[in-house]
């Protein structure tokens, strides 16, 4: 079910937060730290100031934040991806995903780009 978030879903997206983070840093060649999420003053105040939906199921498996016409965030816990969450979170049909996987290709900048598919 997608729904608003709501002050006590914090914990749960500030881990999914920590595990998507620390995926997308596994490649790095050089030492780096991780700042958690309510440390990170920018990073939290522009998700805190967006519409952040969460995809609750049994526990929170998801959540984007959405800023005016811009989406900020769209992250999905490691165990529940490539199974839809983000797409239902933004209500992504198929023609929509096709359309900017391939803009994504041809090297053209999409808002949606950070998005698993």
């Amino acid at each position: 079910m997608i729904r608003v978030f709501e002050d006590q879903d914090f914990e749960a997206i500030e881990e999914i937060y920590t595990l998507a983070k620390l995926d997308e840093f596994r490649f790095e060649r050089g030492p780096f730290e991780l700042i958690p999420l309510r440390q990170d003053e920018e990073r939290l105040r522009g998700l805190m100031e967006s519409v952040i939906f969460v995809y609750a199921d049994k526990g929170i498996r998801g959540y984007g934040a959405v800023y005016e016409n811009e989406i900020r965030t769209l992250l999905v816990h490691p165990l529940f991806r490539r199974q839809g969450v983000g797409n239902q979170l933004f209500g992504l049909d198929r023609k929509t995903r096709y359309a900017l996987r391939r803009k994504k290709q041809r090297g053209g900048k999409s808002a949606l780009s950070a998005i698993w598919f």
